[in-house]
């Protein structure tokens, strides 16, 4: 079965284990688990990156494993990580539960990056969903949260059902679930043999799809879910989740109807166009910073489903280098928010930061320039390639979407600059000294200038993964 090639995950297992045993042994140390937590996730990582170039095929086909799957682990493993950190200063309170499912969440993800068959993509999607619930809802008295968690609850199951309702009609019309076969099957009828069937498989897989990305119209959980969720853990949501969305949408799509790609295109493009507009749209009259960034959030999904129209490497290299960027602008942005406090996260309460805490206003300055896009940042950098690679494939229309898009963005992504710089503030509170918090804020700068700056280099690496 070559199950060494999951051993990440069987080590991540394990650690998730020993966190409910010392939970039951020695509870509430909340640092105590969550260093065994990053030192088991710190030991998967160093296999997942020693074994980086080997490929190989395991349990009866239904795990894939490569250079390319790899790299959506790194991305998992560095979102994981940063929400430990957020963790430590955040919560005061709070049980070893959380990082038993923040483990059980990041396998899910790594394996829905590495499913070759649709039915262990279905259970690594299930995985994830129930414990990013447990996420959401650790906060049992904190106001909002049980609605936020139900509204995920709901949404979630529904999304699902289209999803296992897609899989079982994809078994009918192609007697396998396996991705490979369904491509070569796909190859061999050639377009006059596409069945109406197929079209309808295709709807049913792009709602549970569109559903973990945020795309419009699946996107109604994710204002409610990012305003009442804490703020760690929105941002974890922000980057892991959504990368292992697109992950799904490159082994399905990208993969398995790589053949005829025209039949699924065009049902990208308007959700690549819709998204766009729609989540920038609503964020402009949207004045508490969480369900900004959520909006935000739905319209960078549309910025990386223009990459995935394109269908080239270039595109696919373009939408890790995006994931890779938006995760350190993210938990950036929500270190700060989080220092600050999430009941006071409308503008008004940012009003003259650069005054009171002058160090924060300049770090989320920085977050929101880099998600503009504007040069020397790595959102600059990550828009440039996925344009540049619609761009190449004569999607230009898609671009010029993509720019009126960034201009939109930058009215409310500026206006908490003007905020925090130019208005006064109503009420000053100093803001405690949280070493974690602050170590995430600039672990993310570091990166982003990184990334902006020398990005040849790791485009370079992913390209080479392909």
């Amino acid at each position: 079965m070559n199950a060494h090639i999951l051993l990440p995950e069987i080590i991540l297992s394990i650690t998730a284990a020993l966190v409910l045993i010392i939970e039951f042994l020695t509870p509430r140390r909340l640092q105590f688990i969550g260093t065994v937590t990053i030192l088991g996730i710190l030991l998967a990582l160093f296999y997942d990156l020693s074994m980086f170039r080997n490929a190989g095929i395991g349990f009866y086909g239904m795990v894939k494993v490569g250079p390319f799957d790899r790299m959506f682990d790194l991305i998992f493993f560095i979102g994981a990580i940063l929400l430990i950190l957020l963790s430590f200063d955040y919560f005061v309170e709070i049980s070893g539960e959380f990082y038993f499912f923040l483990i059980t969440s990041l396998i899910g993800m790594m394996l829905l990056a590495k499913s070759s068959d649709l039915f262990m993509l279905f259970l690594s999607l299930e995985t994830l969903s129930f414990s990013l619930l447990g996420l959401i809802g650790i906060l049992k008295r904190k106001e909002f949260v049980a609605e936020a968690t139900l509204k995920y609850f709901v949404l979630a199951a529904f999304s699902s059902a289209f999803f296992l309702f897609g899989i079982i009609l994809t078994y009918v019309i192609f007697q396998t679930t396996n991705i490979s076969e369904i491509s070569n099957k796909l190859f061999a009828a050639g377009l006059t043999g596409i069945k109406p069937g197929i079209i309808v498989t295709l709807v049913l897989l792009t709602v549970g799809l569109a559903f973990k990305i945020a795309a419009i119209p699946f996107h109604m959980w994710t204002p409610d879910v990012y305003e009442g969720a804490p703020a760690p853990v929105v941002a974890f949501l922000s980057a892991g989740p959504k990368a292992a969305g697109f992950a799904i949408i490159l082994k399905t799509l990208l993969s398995g109807y790589q053949a005829h790609p025209e039949i699924w295109k065009g049902i990208v493009t308007y959700l690549a166009v819709f998204t766009m507009f729609w989540g920038n749209l609503a964020a402009l009259k949207t004045r508490n910073l969480k369900r900004m960034l959520a909006y935000s959030t739905i319209a960078h999904a549309g910025y990386v489903l223009v990459a995935i129209v394109s269908v080239n490497q270039e595109a696919y290299a373009a939408i890790v280098f995006y994931m890779l960027s938006y995760t350190f602008m993210v938990f950036g942005a929500f270190a700060i928010i989080s220092m600050i406090g999430d009941s006071h996260s409308n503008l008004e309460d940012y009003a003259g930061l650069s005054r009171t805490s002058p160090l924060l206003a300049f770090m989320m300055a920085i977050f929101m320039i880099s998600m503009t896009g504007i040069p020397t940042t790595s959102g600059f950098i990550s828009k440039f390639y996925v344009f540049m690679s619609a761009a190449k494939t004569n999607h230009i229309w898609l671009v010029i979407f993509g720019f009126i898009n960034g201009a939109i963005s930058a009215y409310y992504y500026l206006r908490v600059v003007v905020y925090m710089y130019m208005m006064d503030a109503r009420e000053e509170h100093a803001v405690p000294y949280f070493p974690f918090l602050r170590s995430v804020m600039w672990i993310a700068v570091i990166f982003i200038f990184y990334l902006g700056l020398f990005p040849q280099k790791v485009f370079e690496i992913i390209v080479s993964t392909l």
